[in-house]
């Protein structure tokens, strides 16, 4: 009987360690040995997986060059990639699964502010790093100690933007387009306060939905408004239905658009359409090497694909110096200043997780395509 209770005690023992172990792995980091799995958010489908996938690409791209040059610490990065499909919804369900069953300490992503504003929570109890390579929504600024982005907020875009209409074009009244979810919502109104705030005036502000094809009916208002200069926020989706119907109405007034306007398939599809439309968008200081591998490899580079880049590098960085406790990386990602990257002369980040520097550039529509930067 005793012979029987002590076995039974060590059966409990052991698989109490084993469970533990397993915690571990799913709570606190990966194990010692193996590859080191790096979970990634992002539209690999639907509209904005144009985004998506090219971050996928660099994101792979960086991990192969890691994995070449010997690893981290010995050890090959491995990269889980989920699909966000760029809504809340599959954003939570693919960080739930990269955190229960892949067990990464680290996801990098979302691309669409929704996506990341839907799993930060997620993340947050589960003590993992998020890493945005692409959400730039002024509400995500904070929103949990375990939160970085590579990507800046559109708090800068924002004045940015509002600025250029005001004191570059001159529009003393305009009116806003936008999609109603975290990214338009949020960088409208960060450039509506900065136009106001400039002593400009904004005429009407008309919201659609992110995967609308019809806005002629927020248009015929933007028309009504008799605005001098129209701010359009819209992912692809929208945005090539809405800059048709735009010029259908006879809206011919100077257009500024948000970074989306920076994937090609827009104006493939728009044509010159388009020609005289402008955007905003952060500079990047792409190196020769980089665009050569993209181009060979994805066709080329769109928004937000050199931050997925340095944002597995710099994340690879942290692990080789800490290991992989979620914890240890979210505490030195606070003393990362990284000058190699191809998005940003220098990756630093603020204590709200924010990157703390950014510089903006304008970009014109010229014969259907994107012109280059003068």
């Amino acid at each position: 009987m005793l012979m029987k209770s002590k076995n039974l005690v060590i059966g409990i023992i052991v698989v109490i360690v084993v469970a533990g172990g397993y915690f571990l792995l799913g709570g606190q980091g990966q194990k010692e040995t193996g590859p080191i799995q790096l979970g990634f958010v992002g539209p690999l489908t639907g509209d904005a997986a144009t985004i998506g996938l090219n971050a996928q690409t660099a994101m792979q791209l960086a991990i192969d060059e890691i994995n070449a040059a010997g690893g981290v610490n010995g050890r090959q990065l491995k990269g889980i990639y989920e699909d966000g499909k760029c809504t809340g919804k599959d954003a939570a369900n693919a960080a739930q699964k990269l955190i229960n069953v892949d067990g990464v300490p680290v996801i990098i992503g979302g691309a669409c502010s929704a996506e990341t504003s839907a799993f930060t929570g997620i993340a947050n109890d589960a003590g993992r790093v998020v890493l945005s390579y692409c959400s730039s929504a002024p509400t995500l600024s904070g929103v949990s100690p375990y939160f970085f982005r590579d990507y800046p907020s559109d708090a800068f875009a924002g004045i940015f933007a509002a600025r250029y209409m005001k004191d570059t074009l001159g529009v003393n009244n305009a009116a806003v387009l936008y999609t109603v979810d975290d990214w338009g919502v949020g960088l409208q109104d960060s450039f509506v306060t900065e136009f106001e705030k400039l002593g400009g005036t904004i005429t009407t502000k008309e919201s659609f939905e992110r995967t609308s094809r019809d806005l002629r009916t927020q248009l015929t208002k933007v028309k009504a408004s008799n605005p001098e200069g129209i701010f359009f926020l819209g992912f692809p989706e929208a945005s090539i239905p809405g800059i048709k119907q735009m010029k259908e109405l006879g809206l011919n007034v100077p257009t500024v658009g948000g970074d989306t306007w920076g994937d090609p398939t827009i104006w493939e599809d728009v044509g010159t359409l388009g020609d005289g439309l402008e955007y905003i968008e952060i500079t990047t200081p792409l190196s020769d090497e980089f665009k050569a591998k993209m181009n060979e490899l994805a066709g080329g580079i769109t928004l937000c694909g050199p931050q997925a880049y340095d944002a597995t590098y710099v994340i690879a960085q942290v692990i080789e110096k800490v290991g992989t406790n979620p914890d240890d990386i979210r505490a030195e990602l606070h003393n990362v200043e990284y000058t190699d990257g191809v998005s940003s002369d220098v990756i630093k980040f603020e204590d709200n997780g924010d990157l703390a520097t950014a510089n903006y550039a304008v970009r014109r529509i010229e014969n259907g395509a994107i012109a280059p930067l003068e």
